[in-house]
């Protein structure tokens, strides 16, 4: 398999040696994926400009998706799907980000045969008059453009671009991906490059098994601030929900759901932190801006928190989010 930027990443080996953060070495993976890592942690991306694309689904965002991470060699997220299908709409790993789950803006006024925009995924021909679906595998009337750069040993700018030949619709989103000393920033900015505005609703499935310990008793979830339960699946008493913590009383049997109602969600910077007791971690997901909502969703294989954010840009302005993921030992937590 060749990866067409790998030679283009290289040509700055150098920038990244003179900042003293990177080797040749730890640029890429024997799958091509791109690498970032310091004495303690170590985060790998697939590569979005590939021959093969690590995902092919019309549901997450490629570009920026951090699928592995490791604290000093403990592993903090995990993937889906065995053996993994890349066409899978979640045969996928780690923070897994997407727009409008529940459907984007303009699906229901499309006619069948016409195309919608999925922010992360190009234009889609919808099918059928059936609902939106997040599953389902829409035919690609348009694929976006993406590029990948390197700005030092710490930080991989991400940009994809869509845009209509009319310029009727369109977006530029940009990722960066920051390594920190003691995590990692997916620093966001979307621009709308249509002529109506663009609302859309942004969530990041954050697939994690930390230690790939299974999910129980050892594992919690918790935020300060409390919100309004809109769902919560107990598993006839796996779980314990309140308004701001989940706790399992055993291995759940099949998947479970926790979600707050729309408009419920917490403050600018305050963290959703996934507990495991046994591994003496926790991983804290925080936004800089307002949650719309949060929501819990899991199998005995995974547990996901999902930090979501609503956005309202109009024609050629631009609106930047910050997700910040920080590993931090239990001492002084509990």
């Amino acid at each position: 398999m060749k990866h067409k930027p790998l030679a283009k990443i290289a040509t700055t080996t150098l920038t990244a040696l003179a900042c003293g953060c990177a080797t040749t070495e730890n640029m890429v993976d024997e799958d091509g994926h791109f690498l970032l890592q310091n004495d303690n942690l170590r985060i790998v991306m697939p590569n979005p400009t590939a021959d093969v694309p690590y995902y092919q689904g019309r549901r997450f965002t490629l570009p920026g998706m951090v699928i592995a991470a490791d604290w000093q060699g403990t592993p903090l997220f995990t993937q889906i799907g065995s053996p993994r299908n890349p066409l899978h709409h979640d045969h996928v790993g780690g923070t897994a980000e997407e727009f409008d789950i529940n459907g984007p803006a303009g699906y229901e006024q499309t006619p069948v045969g016409g195309s919608f925009m999925k922010i992360g995924v190009g234009f889609l021909e919808r099918e059928s008059d059936a609902n939106y679906r997040f599953s389902h595998l829409y035919p690609i009337v348009q694929k976006p453009d993406n590029s990948v750069r390197r700005i030092d040993g710490q930080t991989l700018r991400f940009v994809q671009t869509l845009r209509e030949e009319d310029g009727e619709r369109g977006y530029r989103l940009e990722i960066k991906v920051e390594l920190r000393g003691n995590g990692f920033n997916l620093v966001r900015s979307l621009q709308n490059l249509g002529r109506q505005t663009l609302t859309t609703e942004h969530y990041s499935h954050n697939f994690s098994l930390i230690g790939r310990l299974e999910v129980g008793p050892g594992y919690r979830v918790e935020w300060q601030t409390p919100v309004e339960i809109a769902t919560a699946n107990t598993r006839e008493g796996t779980l314990i929900a309140d308004e701001n913590t989940i706790r399992f009383t055993r291995a759940p049997e099949g998947a479970y759901y926790y979600a707050s109602a729309a408009g419920s969600g917490l403050p600018a910077d305050e963290p959703i932190r996934l507990v495991q007791e046994n591994a003496g971690l926790s991983l804290a997901i925080a936004s800089d801006r307002p949650l719309h909502r949060i929501a819990i969703w899991g199998r005995p294989d995974v547990i996901c928190p999902e930090p979501f954010v609503k956005l309202s840009i109009e024609p050629g302005e631009t609106e930047q989010w910050t997700t910040s993921y920080t590993i931090e030992p239990l001492i002084g937590l509990d």
